[in-house]
């Protein structure tokens, strides 16, 4: 499985390199994770607040041509549509083959993992949304502890050098029914239970995203306008007609 289709992937690359600061700039593997936590996050971030993160700061590029610069900016948007409609859809897959992995791959999986983090780390929707309504039959039950042990091995795939930090908090933390957590937990462990973590993820964002939804169109307690109350003037019988015939209403429409 690919991350971009082969046009995707050249001018992305193409645009990549023309940012003001390549030390800070995304690599591709990277950037495919940052998408795909764009595209499952319950909270929207709006294209100003993410693009800068992609090139590294607020002085995104440098593009001397004009038109080429919105074609390669476009083909960004682009990518960033299309992996959210494929998150709408249930199309947006982990993309890689973990149980054929290089050394080359298990690098990218790690950038990937990182780009994916950025966004998870900063959602306050996804990070703080705990299951506090279990016994409302209208809000979809949602996995707390199978969320933090996923949310761990993908921290632990990211920065294998907190493994050792990330194992004992999983140990201590939470036991999980979806994912099988030993004692005995390596980084190649880590790195083969992602894909599985990974799916975990979506569907507690999902969740979330559901709960969401749901408690936002709950309908409210309704409010009666007050009115003013109608007033009716009593017509006296010898008082001229109010359908202005001339007659006294007694004579008239009081009759």
């Amino acid at each position: 499985m690919t991350m971009f289709t082969s046009s995707e992937q050249k001018d992305l690359i193409k645009l990549l390199s023309t940012a003001s600061d390549q030390d800070k700039v995304m690599k591709l593997a990277e950037l495919h994770g940052y998408f795909f936590g764009l595209a499952i996050n319950p909270e929207l971030v709006m294209p100003s607040q993410w693009t800068p993160a992609i090139f590294g700061g607020e002085e995104m590029c440098e593009i001397g041509d004009v038109k080429e610069g919105e074609r390669l900016l476009g083909s960004l948007f682009s990518v960033y549509n299309r992996m959210n409609t494929e998150s709408r859809t249930g199309k947006l897959l982990f993309p890689f083959d973990i149980k054929n992995s290089s050394e080359e791959n298990i690098s990218q999986v790690r950038e990937w993992s990182r780009g994916i983090i950025q966004v998870l780390s900063k959602s306050k929707k996804l990070m703080s949304h705990y299951d506090k309504t279990r016994n409302d039959r209208n809000i979809p039950i949602i996995n707390n502890e199978s969320f933090a042990v996923s949310y761990c091995i993908l921290r632990a795939v990211a920065f294998p050098e907190k493994t050792p930090e990330l194992l004992e908090r999983i140990q201590k933390g939470v036991k999980s029914d979806t994912i099988d957590v030993s004692s005995q937990i390596s980084d190649a462990n880590f790195i083969s239970m992602l894909p599985e973590a990974i799916i975990s993820i979506q569907e507690y964002a999902l969740a979330v995203q559901d709960s969401i939804n749901k408690a936002e169109i709950q309908p409210k307690s309704f409010i009666p306008v007050q009115s003013s109350p109608i007033r009716v003037e009593k017509i006296g019988r010898n008082d001229p007609c109010s359908c202005g015939s001339g007659k006294k209403y007694k004579k008239c429409c009081g009759n």
